[in-house]
């Protein structure tokens, strides 16, 4: 769940039912989580907010027999998470991590931190029951690659699971995403804005019988569509242009196979509201043809020449423009990569590759074998299989240098990198730099447990809105549909539970206007809609 980022804080929700404990990590100390208790929910607070709640070993250590405690606790139905501060969780205190991993008497404890930290995060996949991260603010640090490290905690099998190439994108980039935005690419189930969160809690906890259809329920009950907020569907460039010349919405998003105008008029105006964010539109598709090519250094020639050319989806009716706005939007990445531990580009982007093949591959397993990858990933940056992660963590966070200035990177170029060379050190599980080896233990009781699908009640993907216009998914009939029909019937049929209660999804409708103005065509009457290619 991800409400906007920049409103305000949440504030206390305890009623007269509700108890608090609270874990210091010694006494006097500040207390690192706090817990309460409300009917059949329990909620955890991260409480270190001068440190961006950053997880260090004090609160692994708390959190996790809670976690375990909740899990097999029948009175406990519902699973909370949040921060106090202005971050839900800034990711792990990796700052900590270096300082141990500098000295050969305490490296291994910074092996064990990452391997604590993972064996959690799998705890909390495998609850068996809702789990409600309230991810308001700061919600990991985003910023692997700029640190010479690689994205972890099961990045390899989340960010696999996002369309197209978004997560190969925010993997190498460590680009910030934030607000309605990270709902609408896929990171988070559900949007509320943070005004709404208070109601929301206080929703949650009154829940006695809080199953995944009524949480689901719940949450979405809180949902503010982007026009309601005040913000304008449409982004920077030819759409802002079309809007204000007056091009009416059904031209803004599809056009016929002949460069004309839809002329079918929808029969609601909301249909057409694009998604708020940048990552969308041409700017989305262009994402899609640089990080699908199969190297660091392709990835950098691809972003060259869209820099140089730009790119225009078929449908624009403003093709300079959208040009224009690829150009700048591919030369400002290729700068940023180039700011980044060119090892970490390498290491991030096989691990997504990898993480790919899993989530198609064996899609229940994906997660646990992510995690056992990126330990061994974090294995051998602590062994010092590059010199690039204790560079980039001072450089960055504890010297604080200036974000125009690059950490000296060894080596310092793509081209310089061994490639080979660096997948047997960080890939290979003979690796010296795997030594002493690590492994995730789950309790069995965890191990047993299936994973639930994290995107089960998230937006539907792309793949599943392209199974509704090309006629192959399970509820689709043997006719075409108009653009109208498209929205209508995603709405339908993709969003959770809709068949049963009859309610839809609060931002299907823009996906699919997205998705539509990338990727089909519609026929030269303005009606029946075609997927391209």
């Amino acid at each position: 769940m991800a409400p906007s980022s920049s409103a305000s804080r949440v504030g206390a929700v305890l009623g007269h039912l509700s108890s608090r404990s609270m874990a210091s990590s010694s006494a006097g100390a500040q207390d690192v989580i706090l817990f309460e208790s409300h009917l059949s929910s329990r909620t955890y607070i991260l409480n270190r907010d001068k440190k961006l709640n950053a997880l260090d070993q004090t609160m692994l250590d708390v959190l996790r027999p809670k976690i375990e405690e909740w899990a097999s606790a029948d009175l406990c139905k519902l699973v909370i998470g949040r921060g106090n501060g202005r971050a839900f969780c800034a990711g792990g205190d990796v700052a900590s991590v270096v300082t141990q991993a500098a000295n050969p008497s305490t490296r291994p404890r910074a092996i064990e931190f990452f391997k604590r930290e993972f064996e959690l995060d799998y705890l909390l996949a495998a609850l068996g029951k809702p789990y409600v991260a309230v991810m308001d603010g700061i919600t990991s640090t985003s910023c692997s690659t700029k640190i010479g490290y690689c994205p972890d905690v099961g990045a390899s099998a989340f960010l696999a699971r996002l369309d197209g190439e978004l997560g190969t994108y925010l993997a190498l980039t460590s680009e910030i995403i934030s607000g309605r935005e990270v709902y609408e690419l896929g990171l988070a189930t559900h949007f509320v804005p943070s005004t709404s969160l208070p109601a929301l809690l206080r929703a949650l906890q009154a829940l006695e019988e809080p199953s995944w259809e009524a949480v689901d329920a719940t949450i979405e009950g809180f949902y503010i569509a982007p026009e309601e907020l005040g913000v304008g569907g449409d982004f920077e460039g030819q759409v802002n242009k079309e809007q204000a010349e007056g091009v009416p919405p059904s031209e803004r998003y599809a056009r016929t196979q002949g460069g004309q105008p839809q002329t079918q008029a929808p029969g609601q105006s909301s249909v057409l509201v694009l998604p708020t964010g940048p990552h969308s539109g041409a700017v989305r598709a262009a994402i899609d043809r640089a990080f699908s090519r199969p190297s660091v250094a392709g990835i950098l020639h691809e972003l060259s020449y869209l820099a140089e050319h730009g790119l225009a989806l078929p449908s624009a009716s403003n093709a300079e423009a959208e040009k224009e706005q690829v150009k700048k939007w591919a030369g400002r990445v290729k700068g940023v990569l180039g700011m980044r531990s060119p090892t970490s580009l390498v290491v991030s982007l096989e691990a997504q590759r990898r993480g790919r093949e899993a989530v198609r591959g064996e899609p229940a397993s994906a997660l646990e074998r992510a995690l056992r990858m990126e330990l061994g990933i974090a294995t051998a940056f602590v062994n010092g299989a590059s010199p690039d992660f204790s560079t980039g963590v001072r450089a960055v966070l504890i010297d604080k240098l200036p974000k125009d200035q690059r950490p000296a990177w060894e080596p310092s170029t793509v081209d310089a990198v061994p490639v080979d060379d660096i997948l047997e050190k960080f890939f290979n599980p003979s690796s010296p730099y795997y030594k002493p080896a690590s492994r995730l233990e789950i309790p069995e009781s965890f191990a047993a447990r299936p994973i639930n699908n994290p995107n089960q009640f998230a937006l539907p993907s792309e793949q599943e809105i392209e199974s509704v216009i090309k006629g192959s998914h399970r509820t689709s009939g043997d006719f075409g549909l108009t653009v109208e029909e498209v929205v209508a019937k995603c709405e339908r049929d993709l969003a959770p539970g809709s068949r049963k209660s009859r309610r839809t999804k609060g931002g299907i409708r823009e996906k699919v206007a997205d998705i539509v103005r990338r990727k089909c065509d519609v026929d030269a009457e303005g009606k029946w809609v075609k997927w391209r290619g």
